[in-house]
């Protein structure tokens, strides 16, 4: 990296030698390049302009990154994730993980209304992303005080103006710049509400003459207006629309330009961000064959004197002599201040920052945070936190189709901070053949919220069969649980509870047979129960774990069951093998999720489940089959539908390979056993063939879509001899 704090610009009487790179989504990283060749000839540039990406590739370079280290930074980044609605779940809350981006969509609900953003994205990890890339320069406010001076052009939302951005916080005045229409959100600058400047500007030669330069190479990537044929994916018609008022300027920006350099990306698509090395490749390779072009450039330089003084380069550590936070409204600045784990004093690096920022943002308090030095003074650094709090309230939709459980439409309410400070909650209701509602109060006990208690409420109704008796019976389940649990965090992914809670259910049966079971059964609860839940995206993860242990006593149980049997005038539980004695439940569960290379993914599932002393029969025991648990208590065995089994005890292993099939197309080979029907103390080989056991294979094609994942899978088990189809489409909780 070169050195960033101070540069004295060159001779005033030679040429002024200005650079301008276009905007291009993906297709601007070729632009990486054209910098390659400029550090192997040192060619000095005077001043750089850019839009959009043209604006982050030249932002850097300006800032003093080297081209080699742009492109390591590119090649490392997931740009994917960077440029997507994804949420990245490791910097969420661990109770929030399993919940957090399962809806269709979610907006703030303000004085009585749904508020729309100017966008889609906010894009808190391309914050994260420009706030370390430029911290080291963010105390700079005028851009020609650069290494090499810079000015990026956003566009006035209002007017449609082209606005050059020449000074002021320069991670933001990148982020106006490439705010794609309708993707991501208006940055506001000077009271003006700026979008990506490729809509007034995407190849802006004026502005580097405007900046002084004398000679300016113009480097394009953009194709211009496409025909509709070409327009193969919402991005392209989104950019499509909103450049067509830069095809005007561009011939005129063409015509200036002393050098014009495009780079022709044939096959690349401006969302192609899975080819960044071999889009990189292809700016190299241009470059490379106009030689002559960029020797005639450094000959014209070769009398240049330039000095340079020495200065402390960037990446060093920043002591924090002072952290303020702004933006604060509802959450005090005592919270931030906890929640922020860097102090006043303490001396960090941009990715130490970026970690403190993440942890944070993982409160769930804030829908944005933007990090920069107000002013630096040697090693001293005034670090400033700007904040965006969330609506208080949101509102959010989805929709869905499973198999077994039908088609259902939901909604739901969130709530941060209602009435206390500190606080959550949530109402949610799926409506459909088997509706389910949730609703939950959570009370964080401190302003770290390592420490939380949960009261929480839970109802559905579900059809299922039970073949035990010797007849097949329909059953109708109402089931309402009622929790209250105490947590508390250990480290940063997992946490402990303790509960208690009521469990209350109502059997209806739908269809005659010499057994009838209908009434209601009531009793209580207490347990323990430990989570660690790291997986990268709930559908299709790629990598991290979903670890489960639960231990719960079930005791006082009540009833009014009315019974019927065949035979018996006046029928007890006992003469159907029942009993409302007390009972245990452990659970435990391993899934992992092990990347192989960049498509393979290997994943791993060990689950072990007993209802100890339990004598309750199929009214309250696991139901085993199904590929994804969608139901209480329901343990999955690949070959078997939904409620296929229903036992006290239950253990199965599976393993998989998964692999992607582009960007958001996934396939899956799976085997798996499981057995059931043990008591828990001892598990013998000797006992293992008294024991229902089961092998089953799978293949499962899947798509992560807007509205969550489409999947379909076929499965077969030998055992049972048949082939078992599953189709989910969206999230159920």
């Amino acid at each position: 990296m070169r050195a960033v704090d101070s540069v004295e610009h060159s001779d005033p009487d030679k040429e002024k030698l200005g650079l301008t790179l276009s905007g291009g989504a993906a297709r601007g990283l070729a632009q990486i390049g054209v910098l390659h060749i400029i550090d192997s000839l040192g060619i000095e540039l005077d001043y750089l302009s850019g839009t959009s990406m043209g604006a982050i590739v030249g932002g850097m370079y300006v800032s003093g990154y080297s081209a080699r280290e742009i492109e390591e930074m590119a090649l490392r980044t997931n740009w994917s994730t960077l440029f997507s609605s994804e949420v990245n779940l490791e910097f969420i809350h661990p109770v929030n993980r399993r919940e957090t981006g399962k809806y269709l969509f979610s907006r703030p609900f303000e004085d009585g209304r749904l508020k729309f953003e100017t966008g889609a994205l906010e894009g808190q990890q391309l914050w994260n992303q420009l706030s370390t890339n430029f911290l080291h320069v963010s105390h700079i406010r005028d851009f020609n005080d650069l290494p090499i001076p810079f000015a990026c052009v956003a566009t006035d939302l209002e007017t449609g103006e082209a606005v050059v951005l020449k000074g002021g916080k320069i991670s933001k005045a990148i982020r106006a710049s490439m705010a794609v229409p309708a993707v991501f959100t208006a940055v506001e600058i000077d009271g003006k509400k700026l979008i990506d400047g490729g809509v007034s500007n995407n190849f802006p030669v004026d502005v580097a003459y405007e900046m002084g330069a004398d000679k300016v190479l113009g480097v394009n990537v953009a194709r211009g207006l496409r025909s509709a044929d070409q327009l193969r994916n919402p991005l392209d018609v989104i950019l499509q629309v909103g450049f067509f008022s830069d095809a005007k300027t561009f011939a005129s920006n063409k015509e200036k330009a002393t050098w014009f350099l495009d780079i022709p990306l044939e096959g690349i698509d401006a969302n192609d961000f899975d080819e960044v090395e071999k889009i990189i490749e292809l700016g190299k390779r241009e470059a490379r064959k106009n030689l002559e072009l960029f020797e005639e450039i450094a000959a014209s330089q070769a009398d240049r004197k330039t000095e340079h003084f020495t200065t402390k380069p960037a990446g060093v550590k920043y002591k924090l002599r002072s952290i303020e936070f702004r933006g604060l409204e509802s959450v005090s600045e005592e919270m931030a201040r906890q929640a922020f784990p860097l102090k006043e004093g303490d001396k960090a690096t941009s990715s130490q920052v970026l970690r403190a920022v993440r942890i944070l943002y993982a409160t769930g308090l804030f829908d944005r945070i933007y990090v920069f030095a107000e002013k630096r003074e040697e090693e001293n650094t005034d670090l400033v936190i700007d904040l965006l709090e969330k609506s208080l309230v949101r509102v959010g939709g989805l929709l869905g189709y499973n198999d077994h459980i039908g088609v259902w439409i939901g909604g739901g309410i969130q709530l941060e901070n209602p009435i206390w400070n500190n606080t959550q909650a949530e109402g949610r209701l799926h409506i459909g053949e088997n509706p389910t509602l949730l609703g939950r109060k959570r009370f964080f006990l401190d302003d770290h919220r390592s420490n939380w208690i949960t009261a929480e409420i839970e109802g559905s109704l579900i059809r299922f069969p039970y073949e035990g008796h010797s007849q097949p019976v329909d059953y109708r389940r109402t089931l309402f649980k009622t929790s209250l649990e105490y947590s508390s965090l250990r480290g940063r992914d997992s946490y402990w509870s303790v509960n208690i809670g009521r469990r209350m259910q109502k059997l209806s049966q739908r269809n005659n047979a010499d057994v009838n079971i209908n009434g209601w059964i009531n009793g209580w609860k207490v347990g323990v129960k430990w989570e660690r839940y790291t997986l990268d995206r709930h559908a299709f993860p790629t990598k991290g774990q979903d670890l489960y242990f639960s231990l719960s006593h079930h005791f006082g149980y009540r009833h009014n069951l009315s019974l019927k049997k065949e035979g018996y005038e006046d029928p007890e539980l006992r003469d159907l093998g029942l009993s409302m004695i007390k009972y245990q439940n452990l659970h435990a569960k391993w899934l992992e999720y092990v990347p192989l290379s960049d498509k393979y993914t290997a994943h791993f599932l060990i689950e072990f489940a007993s209802l100890i002393d339990h004598q309750q029969g199929f009214i309250t025991s696991y139901n085993i089959g199904g590929y994804r648990p969608v139901v209480d208590r329901q343990l999955t065995m690949l070959g078997l539908r939904e409620y296929q089994f229903m036992d006290n005890s239950y253990l199965s292993g599976r393993i998989g390979i998964q692999r992607a099939l582009g960007e958001r197309f996934f396939a899956s080979v799976m085997m798996q056993a499981g057995s059931w029907g043990f008591s828990l103390i001892p598990i013998l080989p000797s006992e293992w063939p008294h024991h229902d056991f089961v092998l089953g294979w799978g293949i499962s094609l899947g798509y992560l879509s807007r509205i969550g994942p489409v999947e379909t899978t076929f499965s077969y088990s030998p055992e049972m001899g048949r082939l078992v189809g599953y189709v989910n489409l969206g999230w159920s909780f």
